[in-house]
């Protein structure tokens, strides 16, 4: 439309002539009417040619363009000079662990991406942004931990909820350090255990007594720091006692009659808490049960059926299609509350008198009590039968199934568990009622478990309770006969404790059911690699042909499970290489265990140095000059830490060859990459350290914040100016700026030209937020003079 103006000379101004094309200046060549001159390159541009065809730009620009230089006009403006200072930070010792973490983990993940990508000898300016962000994903985390930890994400706990200080950082990384050292423990017993039961195979008894020790030998050393798995330690101790109960020759040890008590403790320590939630659950069913029983007791004295009756005495005083529309009207406005809609109402049509409701209602609630009485009944039952009876009922249904199962020949569980399902549908608002199978399908299926699927259901009253409380609603409404009164509000009260017992029920049924698999789990701890003894039938081998691959689809659930129940059973031809199996596993888990540790000796070396704060002091001593080890300091991967001269010195006595070190503490060798350092004091001259900052930071939102506090000292009147690259930094940015107490403001929020009129017109503002893609939009703000980038590309 500007186009058209009628005029002898256009001039066009403007600050901002390209933003993310060269083809942006094909709107400002229109309209300054030389669009034919220029269409020859234009109609060639692409996002990515301005290197190129540089000559030819510069040719057609250099004609109508003018451009003032800052130098031209300085003298004009009066603008302060501009300086650009960058600030070299150091990462605490905590931050450094946890970036050295990321690289290893993101190097790895952008060297996959890259060895996919088949066009490596592109240009990456040639590559289109999609499948650029792609392939730098990667490094992306690298970036952000630059920032702040947290930002990570998938690694700690969302931004939204609370920002963790360096302290609570150092925590959680002790934390997963210890999981991670658990794991990688587990596979060491695994491994010790396994080589044991092939040494029993052997008929080799004081080597696997031997293992077995050892398994005893990590438990205690690694107590104070690291979990042993109950389960691994009881296969352990039952093992061994097993084997020297049968008279084998093998070397005793004080330890050995302690064993039978010990593996009774673990198994009671295991069950323990399996057992006090079934207890306290049991007792709060218990209390539910018998208030609920007492209202509905107390209804059925004043009138077994008061909806009968209460219905008949609507009728005789002729309101009784009063009653049904208002029974109507509330089922309606139930529906409409919950889901927005009247649809999918299954007993809205079903009655249309006085007659029906009544046939209706005494239906539902007959079976509602009548369901009610079966539940509270199997799921005492559980309670009261053997748990080992049980446990050996559920293992063969679903467990540990072998077999297929016909869905009527279930064990008392999933009994339970069906009557539990129709309760539910029967007290609670259910969408999808429980598939109902036919008599010739329920012979062929395979049990794949108690829960089958899901149910899509909600909180809400189902809709035999609604009609209940409308009708006890109307008949207060009606002033009715005061018993009909009482035991409509009485009933209604009963059934909402009614909902309030499913859940204990539903609860003590999921607690007996963890019981029930405790215990067989229990059983299966203790089983170990034995032959397979003559005439035992075991799963066999995989093969890929055609027909097994059909075989293998069709019967999977059932593979599984018997692959799962014989894993422990291997033919004599597969002993050697099980063994040889073991044994690596043994040696990798040994070393990965050995790394683990050395981390996490490490973060509890920063813990006890305050944290790695910058300024903090270790005060323990070098186990070899005995002098306090201060703020550097050395960690070996056994833990033992060590001043600067003494790892100094360890090293120069070593030939130039050597590429470890022997601990002189506990002889333990370690590697020179696995040597962490350690270094809490200030750099040397760094003045603006002398500032003290509030609260617990990153290294460099520390660094930010110190700079701000020394503007405000020295510039009271100055204003800044903060970018990020991501709204989350800021976040951080604004919680560290606020403990502080330098007032900002920040333009990620919905209030955008709010804070701007603020910072521009507010003197106590002394801090804007913006994120980096908001530079772009044109914003003129001259009353800031400090500007800080935190994260420079």
């Amino acid at each position: 439309m500007a186009s058209k103006f009628i005029c002898i000379n256009r001039w066009c101004v403007t600050g901002t002539p390209i933003q993310k094309s060269i083809k942006d200046l094909w709107g400002l060549f229109s309209f300054l009417g030389i669009e034919d001159v220029a269409s020859a390159y234009f109609n060639n541009c692409t996002n990515y040619s301005l290197k190129v065809e540089s000559d030819k730009l510069a040719t057609i620009l250099a004609p109508v363009l003018w451009r003032t230089l800052k130098k031209d006009v300085l003298d004009q403006v009066h603008l302060p000079p501009q300086k650009e200072v960058v600030h070299w930070l150091r990462f605490s010792p905590v931050e450094e662990h946890f970036y050295e973490l990321q690289h290893s983990q993101c190097s790895s993940a952008a060297i996959t991406k890259f060895e996919l990508f088949d066009q490596m000898d592109r240009m990456l300016s040639s590559i289109d942004r999609h499948t650029l962000n792609k392939l730098l994903l990667p490094l992306l985390r690298l970036r952000q931990a630059c920032c702040h930890p947290q930002m990570v994400r998938g690694q700690f706990i969302s931004l939204n909820k609370s920002i963790m200080t360096m302290e609570q950082l150092l925590e959680q990384m002790l934390k997963k350090t210890a999981l991670e050292c658990e794991d990688v423990q587990r596979a060491l017993i695994s491994s010790l255990n396994g080589l044991a039961g092939i040494d029993i195979i052997n008929e080799r008894w004081e080597e696997a007594a031997e293992k077995y020790r050892e398994v005893f030998r990590i438990e205690v050393e690694m107590r104070d720091r690291i979990k042993m798995d109950t389960l691994q330690r009881l296969h352990a101790i039952h093992n061994l006692n097993e084997i020297l109960t049968a008279g084998h020759k093998i070397t005793p040890t004080l330890r050995d009659s302690e064993l039978p008590k010990e593996a009774e403790e673990l198994k009671k320590h295991y069950m323990r808490q399996h057992i006090t939630l079934v207890e306290s659950s049991s007792v709060k069913l218990s209390e539910c049960t018998q208030k609920a029983s007492e209202l509905i007791s107390l209804t059925e004295k004043d009138s077994r059926h008061w909806w009968l009756e209460a219905l008949e005495w609507c009728d005789s005083r002729n309101i009784g299609n009063s009653c049904i529309q208002n029974m109507k009207s509330q089922l309606k406005e139930d529906k409409k509350r919950q889901y927005g809609n009247e649809s999918s109402l299954s007993c809205l049509n079903m009655f249309k008198d006085v007659s029906g409701l009544q046939l209706l209602l005494h239906s539902r609630i007959e079976e509602l009590l009548e369901q009610r009485k079966l539940c509270l009944k199997d799921v005492r039952r559980l309670q009261i039968l053997p748990m080992k009876e049980l446990a050996i009922g559920t293992s063969s249904c679903h467990l540990r199934p072998t077999l297929k199962k016909s869905r009527k020949n279930k064990c008392d569980l999933c009994v339970a568990h069906e009557k539990l399902l129709d309760l539910e549908s029967l007290i609670f608002r259910m969408d999808a009622q429980k598939d109902q199978e036919s008599e010739e399908d329920s012979e062929e299926e395979v049990v794949e478990g108690v829960i089958e699927g899901l149910r899509k259901g909600t909180w809400h009253d189902s809709e035999t309770l609604v009609m209940v409380k409308a009708l006890a609603g109307f008949l207060k409404k009606k002033r009715a006969p005061e018993f009909l009164v009482e035991a409509s509000h009485n009933f209604a009260k009963a059934l909402d404790l009614c909902r309030k017992e499913f859940l204990y029920l539903r609860k003590l049924w999921r607690f007996l059911s963890d019981q029930v698999a405790a215990l067989d789990e229990l059983d299966m701890a203790t089983m170990r690699l034995r032959l397979r003894i003559p005439g035992e039938s075991l799963p066999p081998p995989p093969n890929r042909t055609a027909a097994s691959m059909r075989a293998m689809k069709d019967s999977r659930e059932e593979s599984r499970a018997k692959i799962m129940e014989t894993i422990h059973i291997i033919q004599p031809y597969e002993v050697e290489l099980q063994k040889s199996k073991l044994e690596a596993e043994l040696a990798l888990a040994k070393n990965n265990l050995k790394k683990k540790l050395g981390k996490l000796y490490y973060l509890e070396s920063l813990q006890q140095a305050g944290y790695g704060k910058r300024g903090a002091l270790n005060f323990e001593l070098c186990p070899v000059c005995q002098v306090p080890l201060g703020n550097k300091w050395s960690v070996l991967i056994c833990g033992h830490s060590y001043c600067m001269e003494c790892i100094r010195a360890l090293k120069q006595r070593l030939p130039a060859s050597g590429v470890s070190i022997t601990c002189p503490y506990c002889r333990q060798v370690c590697l020179f990459e696995d040597v962490s350092y350690v270094y809490t004091g200030a750099d040397e001259g760094d003045k603006s350290l002398q500032v003290e900052v509030k609260g617990s930071h990153s290294t460099k939102v520390d660094a930010l914040v110190r700079e701000m506090l020394i503007l405000k000292e020295e510039e009271p009147d100055s204003k800044s100016l903060i970018f990020s690259t991501w709204d989350a930094n800021l976040t951080i940015i604004s919680n560290a700026l606020e403990t502080n107490g330098i007032s900002h403001c920040s333009l990620t929020s919905s209030k955008f030209q709010e804070n701007l009129h603020r910072f521009k017109h507010a003197p106590e503002l002394k801090a804007l937020l913006l994120p980096v893609h908001s530079g772009a939009n044109g914003l003129n703000l001259i009353e800031a003079n400090h500007v800080f980038l935190l994260n420079p590309s």
